[in-house]
């Protein structure tokens, strides 16, 4: 059995346009991380992990998906699913509250397993995320990502 590894923490946006959906449109999903493979073949087994940290300055909570997905290309966002979308709420920091202040900052974890079913050259699993608000909403509104922190691992199995 070979492994190979593919790391990368370069992350494509600082930042995700929020969207009342369907009030302001359809949410606005961007590949945010992403990894390049070269090439796949039938029975390729891909693990994939990481995280993508973002951060609510605004005074409202705001919905945060993301999706783990196999792309033919660099920022693709509609390939087939390693793993399901998910999403969280990330709530606005409230200092002046008694209450839990909330959690300004997120980490938003990502995991999945995918058999290769044909021979590709070049494949990019990819993270794609979006943000969803609320009637707070406003246009030109965004949560941002962080830089600092994302990483995506993808381990290739192969056998011989």
């Amino acid at each position: 059995m070979k492994i190979d590894v593919f790391q990368t923490t370069l992350t494509r946006y600082s930042s995700l346009e929020i969207i009342d959906y369907p009030r302001m449109g359809p949410p606005k999903r961007v590949s945010v991380i992403e990894v390049e493979l070269t090439p796949c073949f039938p029975g390729d087994v891909l693990v994939v992990m990481g995280h993508v940290e973002v951060t609510n300055d605004l005074p409202y909570a705001v919905e945060v998906c993301r999706r783990v997905s196999i792309e033919g290309g660099v920022g693709g966002n509609s390939g087939a699913l390693i793993s399901p979308e998910a999403g969280e709420n990330v709530s606005p920091q409230t200092w002046k509250r008694e209450v839990f202040p909330g959690q300004h900052h997120m980490l938003i974890p990502f995991s999945g397993v995918h058999v290769m079913q044909s021979e590709t050259d070049r494949i990019y699993v990819a993270v794609v995320m979006y943000a969803g608000g609320s009637s707070m909403t406003k246009p030109n509104e965004f949560l941002k990502v962080e830089q600092s922190t994302n990483h995506l691992d993808v381990l290739r199995f192969r056998e011989g």
